[in-house]
């Protein structure tokens, strides 16, 4: 039976200290992830020594995933995230953030990584369990 190949965009609830959560996509699509990608490890030319931009790393992830949050401000306005904000927006916001905020949200992204990886390896173990060796027929002419 077919099955859809296309990423769909689910939004996920993790919970954080002191009542506090972020809304996060389930998955990142094939572009959202290469974006990210691109953001912390840039395209060199071939032959030159490759560079990764560590400093980006946590934060290019946390812009990836995040779609928004319970936060609010000294006076308790809520901290606008959203992904309709312009990226630079969204990346100086995080890095607004107090550092165990941003450890604990990259942390609650990095688990959340982890465990769909195991949810997907398991779907797919469970396919090709399902199917078994499918065999081809060579056309004859």
């Amino acid at each position: 039976m077919a099955r859809s190949r296309m990423s769909r965009p689910e939004p996920i609830r993790l919970l954080l200290s002191d009542g506090d959560y972020i809304d996060v996509k389930k998955a990142l699509s094939a572009g959202e992830r290469e974006d990210m990608l691109g953001e912390i490890a840039p395209t060199v030319e071939a032959g030159a020594k490759f560079n990764m931009n560590t400093k980006s790393v946590r934060t290019a992830t946390i812009a990836a995933y995040l779609l928004g949050w319970s936060f609010v401000d000294d006076s308790g306005k809520p901290i606008p995230m959203s992904p309709d904000l312009p990226a630079g927006v969204i990346r100086s916001t995080i890095r607004g953030l107090n550092t165990a905020t941003f450890d604990e949200l990259f942390d609650a992204i990095t688990d959340h990584e982890k465990a769909q990886s195991k949810v997907s390896a398991d779907e797919k173990n469970d396919r090709a369990g399902a199917i078994g060796s499918a065999s081809i027929s060579p056309s004859v002419n």
